[in-house]
């Protein structure tokens, strides 16, 4: 073996005992959350090849960097930290993007926590900057004192280069063989199709894709219900293959002429976790009488998604959720607002959450759009900025007096942390404004649960103020008589009725 190499594969007896230590302290940071009281097989294998899959990283880096720095002086200990750095890093971004996202680390991952940033929906970003640099400064300051502590121990000796060089042969062998395990445990298991967000690489290297099996009351089952008996499980190419055969379809379709004997405006509304058992005289005093009166209640009408993107594509295109990935990129048109244009139709979009909020208006929206109207300002100020939205929108119609309107709303006042002025505060106790709320199932905020479905309950009647004011000023303009009202919530709300 050449000098080079024996120089290049020599590691510092300190410096693997002060790796193991940190991958440890850091898989048990990983893997916290899944522990539930009882040590299962699945978090015990997922924790062997998390802890496995620092060191290996750790590892390869750290040689690729002591082989770049190696004409530094202090070259091999920046190499020692840098790679460390970087592999711990990259698991605790991954681990974040999962928890706040329900997205691994990926490139919609980092552009929805970019866009979190941009629209002040995580805090002011300077802040955020600022104390991530004192954590990394903290981290690696404590990470290299804890090194230098062992150097004295060990006064600088060095591990055996076959000793090493066997190890890393050990520890490939194992990782590859606990990799095939938790594959083919991700395709059987339950449990492991959530556990296996963990691993950042998972999407990459063989896992199977989510199925989890739930029964009709939402809990998890071993097997498919019998009301799911052999389901047709589409792969994303059957997927992308449907989308392009529809998109080619759609031209063919379009091009026949269209015509209509009355042209009703349409005023499409969707409020945000809207569940069914807020229509009632009590929480929806105006709405209850608009529907009692004037209106079909449809009792049989399901959301396509339980998130806001899954729902509002579902209820804009009239495709299952499942083709909304397939869709991007894709180009394909939408239909519906496609023919609503050819018969004269003006279509125009007013909501206050980010344009581009999982590219709702880009990949549905933008072909047919006339006019997009947000109201400039954080989620903080929903309440007061729902008003000025619904007054621009009436203005608006008070200006038209032209070509027949398609309008979609999307209100967001009922959007967790639930927004109301303080007159609308009817159900108390109320929890309080500022909280936060990540995916998963918020154990902590259980025994808070009166306060919030009770701050929920205040936005849900304040929401209904808001369609009274609606449908007052559609009255006072003369188009209540000529407008089709279509308005459902984009998905329901939990308050742990279910656990």
């Amino acid at each position: 073996m050449s000098e080079k190499i024996r120089k290049l594969l020599t590691i510092n007896i300190s410096g693997i005992i002060n790796l193991f230590i940190w991958a440890v302290l850091f898989t048990v940071y990983l893997m916290h959350d899944k522990f539930s009281g009882a040590v299962s097989s699945e978090v015990i294998i997922t924790s062997l090849y998390i802890f496995i899959s620092i060191l290996i990283l750790n590892g390869l880096l750290y040689l690729l960097l002591k082989l770049l720095f190696s004409h530094f002086k202090s070259g091999t200990t920046w190499a020692y930290l840098i790679s460390n750095f970087i592999v711990t890093s990259f698991l605790f971004v991954n681990n974040l993007t999962v928890a706040v996202y329900g997205k691994q680390l990926g490139l919609e991952g980092i552009v929805m926590g970019f866009r979190g940033w941009q629209d002040g929906e995580m805090g002011d970003f300077t802040t955020n900057v600022l104390k991530m640099f004192f954590f990394i400064v903290l981290y690696l300051g404590m990470y290299y004192l804890v090194y230098r502590l062992l150097e004295k121990i060990f006064t600088g000796r060095k591990l055996n280069i076959n000793i090493t060089m066997s190890s890393a042969t050990v520890l490939t062998v194992i990782i590859v063989i606990l990799h095939f395990r938790l594959v083919a445990m991700a395709g059987s298991d339950w449990k492991m199709t959530i556990i296996k967000q963990k691993i950042p690489w998972q999407s990459m290297t063989g896992f199977p894709e989510d199925k989890i099996l739930v029964d009709e009351g939402g809990g998890e089952v071993a097997k498919i219900p019998h009301l799911f008996k052999e389901p047709r499980m589409l792969s994303e190419k059957t997927e992308i293959g449907q989308i392009l055969r529809m998109k080619e379809g759609s031209g063919e379709f379009l091009k026949q002429r269209f015509t209509a004997k009355k042209k009703y405006n349409i005023l499409f509304m969707n409020v945000e976790g809207l569940r069914h058992d807020m229509l009632s005289p009590s929480y929806t005093p105006h709405l209850y009488k608009f529907v009692r009166d004037r209106a079909f209640n449809l009792k049989k009408h399901y959301s396509t998604g339980n998130n806001t993107p899954g729902s509002l594509f579902g209820m804009l295109t009239g495709l299952a959720p499942y083709y909304f990935e397939p869709l991007r990129g894709n180009q394909c048109r939408n239909i519906s607002l496609e023919v609503l244009k050819r018969l004269g139709y003006s279509q125009s979009f007013y909501y206050n959450s980010p344009k581009n909020y999982e590219y709702i208006f880009r990949d549905i929206i933008e072909r047919t759009a006339g006019k997009y109207v947000r109201i400039p300002g954080v989620k903080e100020d929903y309440a007061p900025r729902e008003v000025k939205l619904i007054d621009r929108y009436l203005n608006d119609l008070k200006n038209d007096r032209g070509a027949p309107r398609f309008d979609y709303y999307l209100l967001n006042v009922t959007h967790f942390n639930y927004y109301y002025p303080p007159e609308f505060r009817k159900y108390t106790p109320d929890f309080k404004m500022d909280f936060q709320i990540i995916s998963g199932s918020q154990k902590k905020f259980m025994k808070h649960r009166e306060g919030l479905f009770n701050r929920y309950k205040n936005s849900v009647y304040y929401f209904d103020h808001l369609f009274g004011r609606l449908i007052a000023g559609l009255k006072k303009l003369g188009r209540l008589n000529n407008t089709i009202i279509v308005l459902s919530g984009d998905h329901g709300e939990e308050f742990w009725e279910h656990g």
